[in-house]
């Protein structure tokens, strides 16, 4: 019947899979007589590997042709083995043997009912023929341990005196081991043969097979033929990559196809390869965001794992770095393999994917969040980021999705300092500087620094942000900061407890709002609503027999600290006039905090004012702490009046005490 058959095939693999672990030692490499007019075309790589193989050490080749197990076997009688087999110089072929192998693999492949066992017993023969035993290096180590450990349990000293020997299955599993070191194929880079590239397209879909048994056995194989064959790489990795577009989510298998391919592009070899190349690395980014899988979570999750594995190179990959090699750009893919055409072409790609669904509907949201997270961790000093990333980024700050809100925030936070291309609290022609300096900026307690810190990202700056870019940049944020329906989404979004707004004093929002005074000037407070928050906040009766909710109270407080902490960081870089209006405001809000009777949101209004003194010189400060101390004991005692607005005062001043206390 069929499952007789199919028992007899695979025990026919297997056999084939075992008679080639015996051989692979001897067979040639390859048959380099038997070579067509395509794999006589050799690699630049493989030219300069072949290059360091003829390294020796005067004794010839003898060593690595053993190594390489390229010596030959002596002569097979006639009849013992197939004419099929045997190459013109009566050698046994392994060119052959894989043309079989990849017969018997298509065959397989093309029936409408696959057997698993038969299939992971092929993938194991096909790796052998083309890696030989080597490719079970996991496999090795697993015997070496066992073999130590079972060694390290049997090590006992008989009662004469002697070591007991080993006992004899220990002794097979050595020489195993021992058999498995001697015979392992370590050859250099071969030339990718048609042959080689066929099997390696069959191990390519073997790897992404719908069992999982038959996944495991065809990576390893694929990995190892990526290493060991020149010219393989550049085929395999943009083969798995098409994948990624493929939006055939009722076919079947297509989930552990998906599985199979995020798995291989996390592995080291892959990244390593990626992040070496532009045109690569952004058409790896554009796919996988452009990917769109949300039928299953299980692929969601693994290509969300395989995003955030690349996400930490992006901070630090050159922009100098040249080009790797040359690529084949799959024909069924969309998107190509093109030259790299910029940073901010790749940037203005990126933000345009949300609006590029292949379906019309709305992208998932995981989606636009990698989009959003990949140009977050783009946006860097030497490289002015376009004004639509921008607006992207501001757009996001209002988006019905708490996971982009999160994530804009602290990103438009850091896009505001990187266009700051002069620091004025360290400028040496600043008197306040001189005479009061802060912690962190001159070396208070001793000589300053012969060079500051930044000072590289500083230069790098001046040349990518001119002047004409930071006008641009400022008309774009007055635009949307005077856009009522956008701010008053933004403040009300900031004024709910919720995923984007915790129930605590965020550094990052404080942060932009520091950003936005300093990059927009004065009027950022005084020509937009950007503030009207606070004069909301110190209207509302702090003796009201009834207050809003929790989460509406709140969130008003620590959205009107944040606005607070980056009010008094950043006003410090504005005139006289304008500043002491800011300081006015300022003072409105901390005299109505203190004269609440409640200590609920005593936590948030420390932890701004650690924020907002934090290493600045007392002098600098003189009206915020003369503004507290005054306020923090009242001078005559009322008994009626609740001993609460005491203790929230002096707290208040512990955390002020605390935080300048360095000098």
């Amino acid at each position: 019947g069929k499952g007789a058959e199919a028992v007899e095939a695979r025990l026919a693999a297997l056999q084939v899979r075992y008679v080639l672990e015996g051989m692979v030692a001897a067979l040639p490499a390859w048959d380099d007589d038997e070579e067509d007019e395509d794999d006589k075309m050799e690699t630049e790589e493989t030219e300069s590997e072949g290059a360091n193989a003829k390294r020796g050490d005067g004794e010839g080749l003898g060593r690595e042709k053993y190594a390489c197990g390229t010596y030959e076997l002596p002569v097979p009688k006639k009849g013992l083995l197939s004419p099929a087999f045997l190459s013109k110089d009566t050698r046994i072929s392994r060119r052959k043997i894989a043309q079989l192998l990849h017969d018997a693999l298509f065959l397989v492949t093309t029936r409408t009912q696959v057997d698993s066992q038969l299939l992971k017993a092929l993938t194991k023969a096909v790796d052998v023929v083309m890696n030989g035993v080597d490719i079970l290096q996991k496999t090795a180590r697993r015997l070496r341990l066992r073999y130590t450990i079972m060694k390290a349990r049997n090590r006992e000293i008989g009662a004469d005196g002697f070591i007991k020997l080993l006992p004899r299955y220990m002794i097979v599993a050595k020489m195993h081991h021992y058999y498995l070191q001697r015979v392992m194929l370590r050859q250099r880079k071969a030339p990718s043969l048609s042959l080689v590239r066929q099997l390696t397209g069959q191990l390519t879909s073997l790897a992404t097979n719908s069992h999982s048994a038959v996944r495991k056995r065809g990576q390893l194989a694929l990995l190892s033929c990526c290493q060991r064959y020149a010219g393989a790489t550049a085929h395999v990795i943009p083969e798995l990559m098409v994948l990624l577009e493929d939006k055939g989510t009722e076919a079947a298998g297509h989930e552990q196809m998906m599985l199979g391919c995020a798995v291989l592009l996390q592995t080291r070899f892959v990244q390593s390869k990626v992040v070496r190349d532009w045109g690569l690395l952004s058409y790896f980014l554009r796919a996988l965001c452009m990917s769109d899988h949300n039928d299953k979570d299980s692929v969601i999750d693994a290509l969300d794992g395989l995003f955030a594995t690349f996400l930490s190179y992006w901070y630090q990959v050159s922009l100098d770095m040249p080009k790797y090699k040359k690529w084949s750009s799959p024909e069924q893919s969309t998107i190509g393999i093109k030259a790299f055409e910029g940073y901010d072409a790749l940037l203005t790609s990126l933000v345009h994917i949300p609006n590029k669904t292949s379906s019309g509907s709305v992208m998932h949201w995981r989606y636009r969040l990698m989009v959003m997270d990949a140009v977050t961790a783009m946006i860097r000093d030497d490289v002015a980021t376009p004004l639509v990333v921008w607006s992207s980024l501001l757009e996001g700050m209002v988006s019905d999705v708490s996971h982009l809100r999160e994530t804009c925030y602290p990103a438009v936070a850091s896009a505001l300092e990187l266009i700051q291309t002069v620091h004025n609290s360290k400028d040496p022609e600043n008197l306040d500087e001189k005479r009061f300096p802060d912690k962190g900026s001159k070396h208070h307690a001793g000589s300053p620094p012969f060079q500051v810190t930044n000072a590289y990202s500083w230069s790098v700056r001046a040349l990518c942000v001119t002047p004409a870019y930071t006008k641009s940049v400022q008309e774009n944020l007055m635009a949307f900061l005077q856009n009522d329906v956008w701010l008053d989404k933004m403040i009300g979004y900031l004024c709910v407890i919720q995923l984007a707004r915790p129930k605590c004093f965020m550094g990052n929002h404080a942060q932009m709002f520091k950003g936005l005074l300093k990059a927009l000037g004065a009027k950022a407070m005084f020509e937009t609503k950007l503030f009207a928050h606070l004069d909301a906040f110190v209207k509302v009766d702090v003796q009201a027999a009834t207050r809003p909710s929790s989460d509406v109270y709140l969130g008003a407080h620590c959205l009107a600290a944040e606005m607070v902490a980056g009010i008094i960081r950043g006003v410090k870089h504005w005139s006289e006039e304008d500043r002491i209006k800011g300081q006015d405001k300022v003072k409105a809000v901390l005299l109505h905090v203190m004269a609440t009777p409640e200590t609920e949101s005593l936590a948030i209004w420390t932890a701004t004012l650690r924020f907002s003194i934090h290493d600045r010189h007392p002098r600098r400060l003189a009206w915020l702490t003369t503004l507290l101390l005054d306020g923090a004991v009242p001078t005559e005692i009322d008994s009626s009046q609740s001993s609460l607005l005491t203790c929230k005062r002096l707290l208040l001043i512990k955390a002020l005490v605390r935080e300048l206390g360095w000098r």
